[in-house]
């Protein structure tokens, strides 16, 4: 099993040593460059705004209803957007796990 190694305050992976970084970051990204509030992005997409900012705040995971709304919108398809969500719950799952030992294979 991979180990998690720390470096200063951030925790690193062996496969691409970064940290789980929330799609609400690359979000943030996308409504900066197309400087959008994240109300009015709201209300372009139809949702509330509290939806937008808890994403972007990293308060809220991107829903299959979110990601293709997303995917409509900028262009991407659905996947990428739970493709980014998905990388970085599996990230924090792991570093919640630590070190933790587990058996290989399961006889049933």
């Amino acid at each position: 099993m991979d180990h998690i190694r720390r470096t200063g305050d951030a925790m690193t992976y062996p496969a691409d040593h970064l940290p789980p970084i929330h799609p609400g970051v690359f979000l943030r990204e996308e409504l900066e460059t197309l400087n959008l509030s994240a109300s009015t992005f709201a209300e372009h997409i139809g949702v509330p705004h509290n939806a937008v900012t808890g994403i972007i705040n990293g308060d809220r995971s991107i829903t299959v209803q979110m990601a293709l709304r997303f995917g409509q919108t900028f262009e991407t398809t659905p996947q990428y957007w739970l493709n980014l969500q998905n990388l970085n719950d599996v990230k924090r799952v792991k570093a919640d796990m630590g070190a933790l030992s587990l058996k290989k294979g399961c006889a049933v």
